[in-house]
């Protein structure tokens, strides 16, 4: 069930409960080694697994195009997730029970703008307003605000764990090479900026 408390244009604030679980949008999930419990993205030998509301989801399947390739991937259902990847086909649609839809892929948006606005558009008015978008591989602390008010309500910290293993430090004004890794401080500055989010669109 999707309770949407507070909104500001495409923004929200969302409580989300399947059973005894819950989520609270915006959220970032965190990547994790296998072992660890909860909602997040479990990295291990077989590749990524995302574990959310009770569903195990594998994200890296094994035919996916990029968003550039024209190449359409139909969407994956798995309980009541559904995952999609880029470039979105054509005719989007999603089963009633679907409550949240997830690209797995999103990371070649980073560098087109144009392409960006397009498929978060027709994603998000494929989803409808009565469920949980999400998309990974795109957001850092300077773009998490921005994708938010978009209308995405779940990202992950891969972009911000890669470039601070690079020695990347990301902040929400902008990016500084420190030459050492900080993979741990750039996703506390992930959380640190979605909290922020979540308080102003309150």
């Amino acid at each position: 069930m999707l309770d949407v408390n507070a909104r500001s244009f495409r923004g929200r604030l969302c409580e989300y409960t399947a059973g005894n679980r819950y989520i609270i949008t915006p959220a970032v999930l965190r990547t994790v080694p296998e072992g660890e419990d909860g909602d997040c993205i479990v990295a291990g030998a077989g590749g990524r697994v995302l574990r959310f509301m009770g569903n195990e989801i594998s994200l890296d399947r094994t035919v996916m195009s990029t968003a550039s390739s024209g190449l359409e991937n139909a969407p994956v259902i798995v309980g009541n997730v559904a995952l999609v990847s880029l470039p979105l086909p054509e005719k989007l649609e999603f089963p009633e029970d679907v409550e949240a839809v997830i690209v797995s892929n999103a990371f070649d948006l980073r560098s087109n703008a144009r392409m960006l606005v397009d498929q978060v558009i027709k994603l998000r008015t494929a989803a409808g307003y009565n469920r949980l978008v999400g998309m990974f591989g795109i957001a850092d602390p300077s773009t998490l605000a921005l994708l938010c008010y978009m209308g995405i309500d779940i990202f992950d910290d891969s972009v911000a764990a890669a470039s601070g293993l690079s020695g990347i430090r990301m902040f929400p004004e902008g990016e500084v090479d420190v030459g050492t890794p900080v993979d741990e401080d750039n996703r506390e500055e992930m959380v640190r900026e979605c909290f922020k989010v979540s308080a102003f669109i309150e």
